[in-house]
This record gives structure tokens, sequence and C-alpha cells, in this order.
């Protein structure tokens, strides 16, 4: 330690604080702030908390700077001369120093990181870093007229929807619109929004691939959309008679990827019923659960291309 000088310059009334003081020093700033390093009797003087020295440190040098500091003492009697900001701003013993028309000037505790939004971390006015804003920890700090800021969870792709992903308001990435997690999203009015299984060609009509909305392409264009048949036919005795349980109904321009339904209208044998019905080239066959008896009618519909 290598105090020059140390003599008071103003001492403060009786029971009144702080006194002042001159310091000369050769040690550096960081030097003269480790605590311990000023001493109770050092220059003949008793110090005492918020007692003001005006030090010049490096003294005797080309960087011989002056500074204000004040004394801090702990429960165990060490002393620790700590920077005054100018007029006391910021400081936590010198908060009311800065501005009287306002109660406190706020200090910052910890290390703070730019473009962070700042949050109170005592009631006397202290700050901290309070994070990105959106981030859990500041999701209420932005608007007081809402209850919550969200945040977002996890990476998110442009132009998918969003979706909480808790209660707190919290949002994440929720896809591309139309999945079968957001079916019940685009129109109130309606129980549910198509999403669409596999590949689908320009120009073929949809159908439904599932009882939920789910639709399909179904092979078929539009365009080449030419008939549908919706015929009566009496089924003969010759073709299902007997042990026969088969009926073949010829319809033109019909292929294996055409689409049929066929229905037992009328049926001799009640417990009879269709139980396939298979389209092929310019015919479909229906195949009974038992033989349907004489006179015996079927309703088809069939829905054929152009060829």
């Amino acid at each position: 330690m290598s105090i020059l000088q140390l003599s008071p310059v103003k001492i403060g009334q009786a029971g009144v604080q702080p006194s002042s003081y001159k310091m000369l020093t050769k040690d550096n700033l960081a030097a003269i702030m480790v605590a311990g390093y000023l001493k109770q009797g050092t220059g003949g003087q008793f110090f005492v908390k918020n007692d003001l020295i005006e030090v010049i440190y490096n003294y005797g040098t080309p960087t011989a700077t002056n500074v204000e500091l004040y004394v801090s003492i702990d429960t165990n009697g060490v002393i620790t001369l700590n920077v005054d900001l100018p007029g006391g701003l910021g400081t936590a013993a010198f908060k009311n120093a800065s501005d009287n028309t306002k109660p406190t000037v706020s200090s910052v505790s910890g290390a703070t990181v730019l473009n962070h939004v700042a949050k109170f971390s005592d009631t006397s006015g202290t700050v901290t870093d309070g994070g990105v804003l959106g981030t859990a920890a500041a999701k209420a700090a932005s608007d007081n007229t809402k209850a919550t800021l969200a945040s977002v969870s996890a990476a998110t792709t442009a132009g998918h929807v969003a979706t909480f992903s808790d209660t707190a308001g919290t949002v994440q990435d929720g896809g591309a619109l139309g999945q079968a997690a957001f079916k019940g999203v685009s129109d109130n009015t309606k129980a549910n929004v198509s999403s669409v299984f596999g590949a689908t060609v320009v120009g073929n009509v949809l159908q439904a691939s599932d009882v939920n909305g789910t639709v399909q392409d179904s092979g078929f264009s539009a365009a080449n959309i030419q008939n549908v048949d919706n015929i009566i036919a009496n089924v003969e005795a010759s073709g299902i008679g007997g042990t026969g349980l088969t009926y073949t109904v010829p319809v033109p321009r019909l292929t294996a990827s055409s689409i049929v339904t066929a229905t037992l209208q009328v049926a001799s044998n009640g417990a009879a019923a269709i139980n396939t019905c298979t389209p092929a080239l310019n015919a479909f066959t229906v195949k009974f659960t038992a033989d349907p008896g004489l006179n015996s009618v079927i309703q088809y519909v069939c829905v054929v291309s152009a060829q």
C-alpha cells in the first residue's frame, strides 16, 4: 500500500455524515478498491459508512487520475472503497441523489445483454436482465393491456400455422394448414376441413378416403366422365337358378377401374344379399351370399369413362 497522504477536507457535524477526505496514492484503482486496502486509523482518521474520499491514484505517473470513492464497511469492520458515479447516479447508496423529482433511480444487478428487456429484482427499484422479449420471464412485460405475450417454443417455418403448446400462451409450429391436427381451424360453420391423402392430378375427381373428411384422388378425370347408367334389370332363372350364386351384367365401355354399385331390390329368398360387385371389361359380376331365387331384381349404377 502506497498512500502518500490522507487528510480530511470537511468533517460533518456530530452525528451527521458523510465526511470528506483527500487521498494521494501511487497504487492503481483496482488495488485501491480491494476490500481491506483502507483500514481504520490510516492517516489518523476514523471512517464511517458513506464517507467520501477524493483520490488521486497512480500519483507521480503520467496516468495519474482523480476519482471519488465512497466507504462501505461490512459487519466485520472491513472497509471497501467503491466507485461513486457522477452525482451518485445508479449506485445503491445514492439512489435518491440524482433526481429530486423521482423517488428512486434504478441500479442494475448482474450482467445485461443488448436488446433484452429489464425487470425489477426487488421492491427498491433495482433492475436485472429479463431475457429476450417473448420468453417466459418477460411475457407480461410488453403490454399491460394483455394478460400474456406469447413466446415461441422450438423452430418455426414460414407459412405454417401456430398452435398453443401450454396454457401460459406459448406457441409452437403447427405444420401446414390442412393437416389432420388442424381440420377444424378454418371455418367455424363447418365441422371440419378436408385434408388430402396422397398425390393428386389436376382435373381428377376427388373421393372420400375416410369418414373424417379426408379426400384422395379418384383416378378419374372429370372431363372424361361420359355417362351414368341407372338400370333396373331382371335376374333370369338361367343365370341364378340351382346353385348359381353369381350374375354378370353387360355394360358397354365398362372397365375394371370403373365405379359400380349394386343392390338387391327384390328376392324370393329373403336371406340372400349381394356380397361383392366386381367391374370388368364391358360387364360387371355380382356375387350373392345365397341363391336369391327366380324373378329377383337388382339395381345398379355405373360410372363409365370414355374409351
